[in-house]
């Protein structure tokens, strides 16, 4: 079986085998992700299928941990990605161009996406700061857990029981979520 991280590099490639069998593998996992984070059926759709579009566009922005797995980064990811929408969509809410105004576009324009992607560096160095801060034991933790340890190899190595990692997992996913919303959910 091909890793994702096999997928995600054909699909830059623009490999359309590749493209269906990563769709084949998570499109029901990102659906539900982003419709529990988006109830808004209209929006939730549009936020799915500017994933999938962004995906084919740019895969890169998916990251793998060491054994070619995007699971853990994608549900982290998701989170975020439904924020930086709802972000630019409230952003950008009633405005509206006008036909005089497209009309004056020159014909050489083209739309790159460059608003976009400056949000989303900023997006992205917002979180690698929020997780680099994080006390030496957390980050541990949090990365561990990004690279698909269990909470068993996580608990052995940083000498802490099992359950005690969980809850501590679940303490800093949820501090995160929080200073997330707090810094970009307008």
């Amino acid at each position: 079986m091909e890793t994702d991280q096999d997928l995600l590099n054909k699909i830059g490639n623009k490999n359309e085998h590749a493209f269906s069998l990563f769709y084949e593998r998570y499109a029901a996992f990102i659906a539900k992700r982003i419709k529990i984070l988006e109830p808004d059926e209209e929006s939730g759709n549009d936020i799915i299928q500017e994933f999938w579009l962004n995906l084919w566009e740019k895969p890169e922005i998916l990251k793998t941990n060491d054994k070619g797995m995007t699971f853990n980064f994608l549900y982290s990811f998701l989170f975020t990605f439904v924020l930086f929408k709802r972000r630019f969509r409230n952003k950008h809410k009633g405005k509206t161009i006008s036909l005089e105004e497209l009309s004056n576009i020159p014909d050489n324009y083209q739309y790159t996406h460059i608003l976009e992607e400056i949000e989303c560096d900023e997006l992205k160095d917002f979180i690698d700061n929020l997780i680099n801060d994080l006390p030496d034991t957390d980050h541990l933790i949090y990365e561990m857990y990004q690279q698909n340890c269990s909470f068993n190899e996580i608990a052995q190595k940083v000498s802490l029981s099992e359950n005690r990692v969980r809850n501590l997992f679940t303490r800093i996913t949820k501090n995160l979520r929080k200073e997330i919303k707090e810094k970009l959910y307008l």
